[in-house]
């Protein structure tokens, strides 16, 4: 199936680097938020324990690790961040500080401010708006430095921001961020070999103890996602049918096995569908939107990612969107659930409370509610 998927050459030297400002990284932020929001009650535990930790009369080097064992309460990454713990320990000690909502859904970032910015900024001068303006003010990466040092605090926050939240497909933040037109070909052949079970998929996979329930692409693969690509208009004409094909085979797996006139038909038909009023009284309903709704899971999250793909190819590459974003609204249409689920337990709002993940995926494919 992959014959002749082989990287191209690159015009200049494959950046690593994630470009400024890349779409994901509103989803990073507003679930590096809510993970840390969802941390405060054992961070509180933790900071009440500190103080009864083994060897409290002998302050610690900062790296220093006592040598017999922590209250099991506190993780051992506090033993790194010792004037840090300090400041915890007192903040949650004040018996005149206003309580947590309970409801972690009801925190908000600003709550962040309060018991993390003496970390930043002293206990007298307060830590500003750090967190809160993550949300009011647009959302910017935070530097390595501090994703590191509240890691130490709440270990786990790094990695919310680093990698999809679990359940998603591992490939959904790199489908909103590739700038190689030649990256998106991957998420098209997905679609076509969703299980990626063809032998030639084995140089673009990560090994197999790195998996989750999809298999990772390789580091190697996923630096490829920003390297400069100069296609040709033969290539931009492949890119259009290997998005029609998709569509296809994402409506009517079977196509995969199937000759390719039968493709070229289910295509025309689609974009005949795709093209009907969606008011029209023959509507029916949308065959993407039935076929999504048949898969597991992983299928569900996969088939969205390899959509998004595919969505922003046609626009990279200067193809009619239109097509594509019919697609992508069918995958959202079978899974608006999930989509909202996600939204409520794993990202902080966005401004005026506009769920993330919809607001991200709207901008790509239109209303996912009419």
């Amino acid at each position: 199936m992959l014959e002749g998927f082989e990287p191209p050459q690159f015009i200049s030297a494959p950046r690593t680097g994630r470009p400024p400002r890349a779409a994901s990284s509103h989803l990073r932020n507003l679930a590096w938020l809510r993970f840390l929001l969802r941390s405060l009650d054992d961070v509180e535990r933790w900071a009440l324990a500190w103080k009864e930790r083994t060897g409290d009369d002998a302050p610690l080097d900062s790296m220093e690790v006592p040598s017999i064992a922590a209250p099991a309460a506190i993780p051992s990454t506090w033993y790194r961040c010792h004037a840090d713990a300090d400041l915890l320990s007192a903040f949650f000690s004040d018996p005149h500080r206003t309580p947590m909502p309970s409801d972690v859904l009801a925190r908000n970032p600003a709550l962040l401010d309060d018991v993390f910015g003496r970390l930043f900024a002293g206990v007298d001068a307060g830590g500003g708006r750090y967190f809160s303006d993550r949300i009011v003010r647009g959302l910017v990466s935070p530097d390595v430095t501090r994703l590191q040092r509240l890691d130490d605090i709440s270990p786990g926050s790094r990695g919310t921001f680093e990698h999809e939240p679990a359940g998603i497909d591992p490939w959904f933040y790199d489908a909103l961020d590739f700038t190689s037109l030649w990256f998106a070909k991957l998420y098209l052949w997905r679609v076509e070999d969703p299980g990626l079970v063809d032998p030639g998929w084995d140089p673009y996979l990560a090994e197999p103890p790195a998996w989750p329930a999809m298999p990772l692409l390789a580091p190697g693969i996923r630096e490829t996602k920003y390297a400069p690509h100069a296609p040709t208009d033969r290539d931009i004409d492949r890119f259009e049918r290997l998005i029609a094909n998709a569509v296809a085979m994402t409506a009517h797996p079977y196509l995969a096995e199937s000759p390719s006139h039968e493709v070229e038909e289910a295509v025309a038909r689609l974009h005949a569908a795709a093209a009907a009023p969606s008011s029209s009284p023959t509507t029916v309903p949308h065959p993407v939107a039935v076929s999504v709704g048949r898969m597991d899971q992983v299928g569900r999250w996969a088939a969205l990612s390899n959509a998004v793909a595919g969505c922003r190819l046609a626009r990279m590459a200067d193809i009619d969107p239109s097509f594509a974003a019919w697609w992508l609204r069918g995958v959202c249409d079978a899974m608006l659930a999930d989509i909202q689920a996600v939204d409520r337990e794993l990202y902080c709002p966005m401004p005026k409370g506009r769920p993330a993940l919809e607001t991200v995926l709207n901008l790509l494919s239109g209303p996912l509610c009419p």
